[in-house]
């Protein structure tokens, strides 16, 4: 008898942690590297943003989508114009915005890049997480949170 309830016991917690498993793997995960100052390839990169969310959310698919910028593509996450690059034009930072704010798209400063420019942290958006190096978060979210890498080119 008390083997029969050990073994019950067992397969009740084997079967929790398969499927905690299958529903970490149940959500899609994606990482957008972008480190260029180009208005058109940043608003192709949030239209296929728009694309994922959009099939995701047809299939009942929870997602995870950030954006890992570093080098010049930081000023896409500017609140207004600092020093060395400007800020984007208005109808795109709206569409940023709204991004992170309406679709909870994660945005990631590197922080290397705001101390090598010389920019305050106090210019970057409130919605954005200034990470120390944006090339570390994007390896660490490949490597250890599974996150599916799109390099935007």
């Amino acid at each position: 008898m008390k083997l029969m309830k050990f073994f019950l016991i067992f397969m009740l917690f084997f079967t929790m942690a398969i499927s905690e498993d299958k529903e970490e793997d149940d959500i899609a995960k994606m990482v957008y590297h972008c480190d260029f100052n180009d208005d058109a390839r940043y608003k192709l990169m949030l239209s296929n943003i728009r694309f994922s969310i959009d099939y995701y959310n047809a299939n009942l698919t929870e997602y995870d989508i950030r954006v890992v910028a570093n080098s010049e593509c930081i000023r896409y996450l500017f609140k207004n114009k600092a020093k060395k690059l400007l800020a984007p034009p208005v109808d795109l930072k709206k569409n940023i915005k709204a991004k992170a704010l309406n679709y909870d798209i994660g945005f990631y400063v590197c922080g290397n890049t705001l101390d090598a420019f010389k920019i305050n942290k106090k210019n970057i958006e409130p919605y954005a997480t200034i990470v120390k190096s944006g090339v570390v978060e994007v390896t660490k979210l490949q490597q250890r949170e599974n996150f599916g890498y799109i390099k935007v080119r």
